[in-house]
């Protein structure tokens, strides 16, 4: 066999294995109605659940971050400086809709779980109370930060991480779309 085929056998044998958690978690999301969004968060959104679909939590984890800023910049385009909200973090998005009243308390602090688990898998070196918080959920019995570390990213509970950080960016484009 040539290694294509070897490729194709190998990705056949990861469908078989992947089958039954790939169709739970589908089953998971249902028929989600994407019908009234408009691109780019339509494509955004379709490729956030293959993401999940397919099991790249960390993907989900960024992703909704992306999807949550593409939000906030639109909303803030026309109020704030166009080159603060270009440059503006997550983070920095969040405070100024809030100040201005364009998302709820309730949407700041569901923002701000996004923010720090994506801040979580993107800065390695994160120390934040909610990071330390996280993996002594996730890791309880594991002294040695590092080692924490690494048993948190081999799988602990991305999953559960990546269907609330994608359900807050969906909550984030369903409010855009009622505004």
């Amino acid at each position: 066999m040539g290694e294509i085929d070897d490729l194709r056998v190998q990705l056949v044998e990861n469908d078989v294995r992947t089958l039954g958690q790939r169709t739970q978690r589908l089953a998971e999301l249902g028929n989600p109605d994407y019908s009234r969004v408009y691109p780019p968060i339509y494509e955004y959104l379709q490729e956030l659940d293959k993401l999940y679909i397919d099991g790249h939590f960390m993907g989900v984890i960024v992703f909704s971050g992306i999807i949550i800023e593409h939000i906030l910049r639109s909303k803030l385009f026309d109020i704030v400086s166009e080159h603060v909200v270009e440059t503006a973090s997550l983070g920095r998005l969040g405070s100024m809709a809030k100040r201005r009243k364009l998302i709820t308390n309730i949407s700041f602090e569901r923002l701000n779980i996004v923010k720090e688990m994506r801040n979580t898998l993107v800065h390695l070196d994160s120390s934040s109370d909610f990071a330390a918080e996280m993996m002594n959920a996730a890791c309880p019995d594991i002294d040695d930060p590092v080692i924490q570390q690494i048993w948190f990213f081999n799988g602990s509970k991305l999953d559960l991480m990546a269907k609330t950080c994608a359900d807050i960016a969906k909550e984030f484009v369903a409010e855009s779309i009622s505004d």
